[in-house]
This record gives structure tokens, C-alpha cells and sequence, in this order.
């Protein structure tokens, strides 16, 4: 039985061994045991005391060396899975046990140095001991054993400033590794990996650019893993810091970095600057909280994954503060010191109200500091006005580079205040819708209107005979009335702070008072439109669609008066819509319009009283000129009362032939009957005489 399998079912351990006293005695002189066997007296005593002290020298060394226990490792302490351990004794003169784990006791029993072997087959981290029984007490001493499971390393590495890179190694307990950086330089991590390992390199130049850097397990069965990763030469802090106070202890900072930096924040306090932590939005976003009161200035330090400091950028918080006065708003505005500034670098300033630009400047940075004030007069009762500062300029630091800062307040909001009468409108437009009266205005400049008031005279009555209010831009008067009359309208509005307007002029929309037609044009008359501040630049007849109302055609109308004769005949159809449309000469809302009035034109029946067929092309064909005629028919007799011709069709007449025969000459009574498009029954007779 091997002495790694040797496992007694009970520990019991021998006395001291005197195979080194037989050994000695095995390599004695032969001459001296020819003495001896001769019974030599002066041999046989020398001999004797050799042995004496022999045993002496024997017992005394062998009792020293048995006293602790004492073994080595050969070889590794560490191994893949599975694994053995190669253990040599150092004790000498007693016998030792070996415990390689406390779940399964081994015992090698080996009275003398020599070297052993320990099989494991689990990963793990196992403590291996080896022990002793000196004068009936046990003695221990242990080693740690590392049985690795087989992977592959899962490194990360940095490129930083000036060809630096860095490595790092997740722990992987009892591990060690070796990194190759691809142009002759290695590193090697240390025993017993119980940390990560944390691994930088500077390269000489971009010549090895990019990298591979190969991680390599040395215990862990070979295994590697190869990185690539381009290097810098210089990195560059961020091009732009965009920073805006979102409320009294809260500061929102977007960067536009180059590539990922890491980021330290300062704030200015008393004389110094204060370590301040912030919460990381995204990777270019930190939000800063917390911000101490009164505190206005800040030092944001950008590093790169390295920890090597890149730029340091400060930068102070605008302000801006509101006073409401009657008819003004009071502003102060400007930037807080910082130990940094440079006083002579020109700074953009912005400054904006209710989000657009109030004022746009560039001035020395140290003008921004000292303060700035403004009046703004532009303003509205009780309307909310909400100001803010953004001011930016380029910031040096390192060796020629910028960044690009800038820095908005916190809004500041005030209401308006005014005791200023409101001016009259001027906008006001009357348009007439059959019955209706539709009014249409555009609100005052700067005032905020509560309310407005409309109120309706009947010609030339002082007293109102209707009054409304209403908060839109859009009112419709229900006149219910049988009859077109001639109507003015008001307008005026109270401000928030219960200031009121003067009544605008009275405005009276136009009304088309008569349209009529006879045979040779068609009448048109309306009323003047009134109450603009400028007279209108012009009026317009427009024809619509009976059906549509889309405007068919427009007439210019005369300027000197409102009469006009529409001298065409349109034969579109019977009836005829109309409207005035009112263009004015000032900026007024839109145009204005009249009510729409109808015509019916009169439908009739022309009859010839004699045609002569003869073939000359020349009053060939007895026809009927029918206007607006929606239905429509002719019969033609003979004196004997007999149909000669029959038709419905008023394009198509009589070509003077009966049954294909000529008709003689002679008189024939055509008569003609229908409707006109209003249903109107039509009825006419004419005696006609054909000639050759």
C-alpha cells in the first residue's frame, strides 16, 4: 500500500527509529567486526563505546528533528482542476499524518524526509496539515492550497493621457497572471489574487497603435485573452458645459466630452473650495443637489479613466432679480465672482423674457460680475413675466485648449402692474350672416384683457339697445329680425387690474339692400360701410353658387356711389346670389362681408313668326329660344289641326317637311308649353308663316 492511501482505523504512533544507528553500524570497518568475532578485549571495548555513543548522537539528533512538523511544497501551490499537490517531509525520526482537507482524512505514514503526493478533484481552497505526536501531544502546521476551475480571464482596459493604458483584472482568488503589453514589456500580478488587479503601462509613442495586450492565466490551465485599444497622445477636456439652475439647491451641468471622462465637483466656500458630490444623469449629464444656500460658484475637475486631471473649469451662477413697479419691471441682473475669472475675456450675455431674447450683448466679463440693470416697460396688468441670464464665453486651460461655458439662471417672475387706461380698439370687423351679425376684433398689444364688452344701437340711437360681454375674439349677434336693418356695434375691454378701454367707433357692416333685374341689366344697391378708422379701399360684387356659395365672379363696384347696373345677362341660371365683400384700408382682422341677397331672373319664351325652308341656310329652321326652361315641348298644326311636328328639345326645331315631304306654304300654329326652373307653368302660342 502507497503511503498517499494509507488510512489506519486507528492513529497510534510507533517509537523513535534506530535504523540510523544499524546503518551506521552496517558501514563499519570489516577489520573492526573481525576483531570482534575474535573476542578481542582492547576491540571489542572500542567498538562497544562507538555504539554507546552512537545510540547517544542517534537518539539526541533524532529527537530534535522530531519535534515539530515541518513539510514543503514542490512545485505550485496552485493548480487547475483537478489537481495534485507534491509535498517533500523535512521531519526525521518520527512518523507524520497529512490532513488535506477537513472533509476527508488521508494518513501517509512516513518515518523519514521524503516527497508525497496530494490528489483533488473539486475547485476549491483547501488548507493541507501535517502533524506530529510529540510526548503524547499533537502538533500541526498548514499550508493554503488553491484547485482553480478552468476559464478565461475577463480583463478591462483603459487608454488614458500620453499612451497610458491600464489594465484591470477581476480577482480570481489563488490566480496569478501574466500581461503582455505587445511590445516586449510584461507585468505579472501578484500571489493570491484577493483583489482586482489594477495593471498601467505607457507606451512610447503611437507606434504599437493600436494595442494588444494579452492576459494570460498562469495557473488556470493556460488560458488567455487578447485586447485591443487604440492610444491617445492627449486627450482634451469637454468641448461645451451647459449649466442650468433647475431651483434653489439644484444645478443641472450637461457635458459635450470628447470621449468618457470621470468628473470631481468643488463648490466655493468662504475663501475656499469644498469637495461636493453629484449624481451622474447619463454619461454626459450630472445633476448637482444640495447645494448649500448662497453658495454661486463651483470647480468641476475633468479626469481621465486613469485618474489623470485633464482640465479644471470654474464657473458661477447668474442671477436675476424682479421688482414690479407701475407701468415697469425693475431688473437686476450679473454673474458672482470667482477667484478665477478673467476680467478682460468678453462674455456673451442673453438676456430673455418669457423665453425670448430681451437683450443681446458681449461686454468684459468683469462688467457681468459688477451688476446690470434694466427697466422694462413692456408690459402687461397682472400677466406673469418671467426672466432669465445666460452668459457664456471660452474658458483656457492646458496648453492652448477651451471649453465653451455656459451658465442660465434661475427664472425670476413677476405680474405686471399698471393703473394705464387701455387705448380703444380699432380692429373691430361686422360681417352680416343672413339674420346674424358676426364680429371679429384682434386683441390690444401688452394688455391682458379680462373681458370685452359689445354693445348694439340701431342707427343713430344713443342707448344701447343690446349689451354682452365676452372673453373670445369671436362674437355673433342672433338680430332675429324679418327685416334688414341698419345696426352699429361697440367694442371695449377691461385690462386684469380693472383698467377700461374707451368704446371703439361704431361699426356697421354693409347691408344689400335691393337687387332687381329687367331685360337689359341687373340692379344692385347697398348701404356704405362705417366705422373703420379709414374708409374701406374698396367694395366688390360677388356672384355666387346657388348651390356652393364658392365664389363664381367678382365685379369691381364704384367708389363715388352705391348703385350699380350689372349689364350681362347670365344664363348660368335662373336664380342669382350676391354678396358685397367689404376690403379695408387699414390692418383690421379680415374683410368684411354683406348678407347674401337673390335674384330670379324672369324666364320667357321667344317665338319666330315666319321661317323659309329653302335650302339657302337661311331661316331654314323654325326655333324656339327657351330661357331657364326645365321642361320644355312645341307642337306645330296645319290649318286642319293636323301635327306637322312634335319635339322636346328646344335646340332641335321644325325643317318645314311633313313625312319626308315638303310642307306647302302656308300659315301653321306652333304652340309651345313648360315650366322654368322655379316650377313656374309656361304657355305660349305663335301663328307662323312658312315661305319658299
Amino acid at each position: 500500500m502507497s503511503p498517499a492511501e494509507t488510512k489506519p482505523s486507528q492513529w497510534q504512533l510507533p517509537g523513535p527509529s534506530n535504523r540510523r544507528c544499524q546503518d551506521q553500524r552496517e558501514h563499519l570497518p570489516q577489520s573492526s567486526l573481525r576483531h570482534i568475532g575474535r573476542g578481542g578485549a582492547k576491540t571489542a571495548s572500542w567498538v562497544f563505546k562507538v555504539m554507546i555513543m552512537c545510540l547517544m548522537v542517534m537518539g539526541t539528533l533524532g529527537s530534535s528533528l522530531a519535534q515539530v512538523p515541518c513539510f514543503s511544497i514542490v512545485g505550485s501551490e496552485a493548480q487547475c482542476a483537478p489537481g495534485k499537490i507534491t509535498v517533500r517531509n523535512c521531519v526525521v525520526g518520527t512518523n507524520v499524518y497529512y490532513i488535506p482537507d477537513s472533509s476527508n482524512q488521508r494518513f501517509i505514514i512516513n518515518g523519514r524526509p521524503g516527497v508525497d503526493t496530494i490528489r483533488y478533484t473539486q475547485p476549491g481552497k483547501y488548507r493541507l496539515g501535517q502533524g506530529i505526536l510529540v510526548g503524547g501531544t499533537n502538533l500541526y502546521t498548514y499550508r493554503t492550497i488553491y484547485i482553480l476551475q478552468p476559464r478565461k480571464p475577463v480583463p478591462s482596459v483603459r487608454a488614458c493621457d500620453n499612451f497610458l493604458v491600464q489594465v484591470q483584472i477581476p480577482k480570481i482568488e489563488g490566480e496569478r497572471f501574466i500581461v503582455s503589453y505587445g511590445d516586449g514589456k510584461q507585468d505579472t500580478t501578484a500571489n493570491s489574487m484577493a483583489s482586482v488587479a489594477s495593471l498601467s503601462h505607457r507606451y512610447n509613442g503611437l507606434a504599437a497603435n493600436p494595442a494588444r495586450i494579452n492576459v494570460r492565466s498562469l495557473y488556470n490551465c493556460g488560458q488567455d485573452t487578447t485586447l485591443t485599444v487604440p492610444l491617445r497622445s492627449a486627450l482634451l477636456g469637454p468641448d461645451s458645459v451647459i449649466v442650468n439652475q433647475r431651483g434653489q439647491t439644484e444645478i443641472d451641468v450637461r457635458l459635450r466630452s470628447r470621449i468618457g471622462y470621470v468628473y470631481k465637483l468643488d463648490i466655493w466656500v468662504g475663501t475656499t473650495y469644498q469637495a461636493h458630490p453629484f449624481s451622474s444623469i447619463d454619461s454626459n449629464n450630472i445633476r448637482i443637489t444640495n447645494v448649500p444656500s448662497g453658495t454661486r460658484c463651483f470647480r468641476l475637475t475633468c479626469q481621465d479613466e486613469c485618474g489623470t486631471t485633464i482640465a479644471v473649469i470654474p464657473f458661477c451662477m447668474s442671477f436675476v432679480r424682479t421688482n414690479s413697479q407701475n407701468e415697469y419691471i425693475q431688473l437686476q441682473y450679473g454673474a458672482s465672482s470667482t477667484p478665477q475669472t478673467v476680467a478682460s475675456r468678453p462674455v456673451e450675455v442673453v438676456l430673455t423674457k418669457n423665453q425670448v431674447a430681451l437683450l443681446r450683448t458681449t461686454m468684459p466679463t468683469g462688467s457681468l460680475v459688477a451688476g446690470l440693470a434694466l427697466r422694462d416697460s413692456a408690459i402687461t396688468c397682472k400677466k406673469q413675466f418671467c426672466y432669465a441670464l445666460t452668459y457664456g464665453y471660452s474658458y483656457p486651460y492646458g496648453s492652448g485648449q477651451s471649453t465653451q461655458l455656459r451658465i442660465t439662471s434661475l427664472r425670476a417672475c413677476t405680474l405686471g402692474r399698471s393703473a394705464k387706461i387701455p387705448p380703444r380698439l380699432q380692429t373691430l370687423t361686422v360681417t352680416k350672416i343672413g339674420m346674424l351679425s358676426r364680429l371679429t376684433w384682434r386683441p390690444p398689444t401688452n394688455f391682458a384683457v379680462k373681458y370685452y364688452t359689445i354693445r348694439r344701437y340701431l342707427n343713430a340711437n344713443s342707448v344701447a339697445s343690446r349689451t354682452d360681454t365676452t372673453s373670445r375674439l369671436t362674437y355673433f349677434d342672433e338680430l332675429n329680425e324679418t327685416t334688414l336693418r341698419r345696426h352699429f356695434y361697440t367694442l371695449q375691454y377691461a385690462d386684469s387690474c380693472g383698467n377700461v378701454s374707451a368704446e371703439s367707433n361704431r361699426v356697421a357692416g354693409t347691408v344689400l339692400t335691393a337687387t332687381g333685374v329687367n331685360p337689359a341689366f341687373t340692379f344692385i344697391k347697398w348701404s356704405e360701410y362705417l366705422g373703420w378708422p379709414k374708409a374701406p379701399q374698396r367694395y366688390e360684387l360677388q356672384l355666387l353658387d346657388k348651390m356652393t356659395d364658392d365664389v363664381v365672379k367678382t365685379y369691381a363696384l364704384p367708389s363715388d356711389t352705391n348703385v350699380y347696373e350689372l349689364r350681362e345677362r347670365i344664363e348660368s341660371s335662373q336664380l342669382l346670389r350676391f354678396r358685397i365683400k367689404v376690403v379695408p384700408d387699414t390692418n383690421i382682422v379680415d374683410t368684411a362681408y354683406s348678407n347674401i341677397d337673390e335674384v330670379r331672373q324672369v324666364s320667357g319664351i321667344l317665338m319666330p313668326n315666319a321661317f323659309s325652308p329653302n335650302d339657302d341656310k337661311i331661316n331654314d329652321i323654325y326655333l324656339v329660344q327657351a330661357q331657364f326652361m326645365s321642361e320644355f315641348s312645341i307642337r306645330i298644326m296645319n290649318r286642319w289641326g293636323l301635327v306637322v311636328y312634335e319635339g322636346t328639345d328646344p335646340s332641335l326645331g321644325w325643317d318645314g317637311s311633313v313625312s319626308g315631304s315638303r310642307a306647302p306654304i302656308d300659315v301653321y300654329v306652333a304652340i309651345v308649353t313648360g315650366k322654368d326652373e322655379f316650377g313656374k307653368a309656361i304657355s305660349q302660342t305663335q301663328m307662323v308663316t312658312l315661305i319658299r
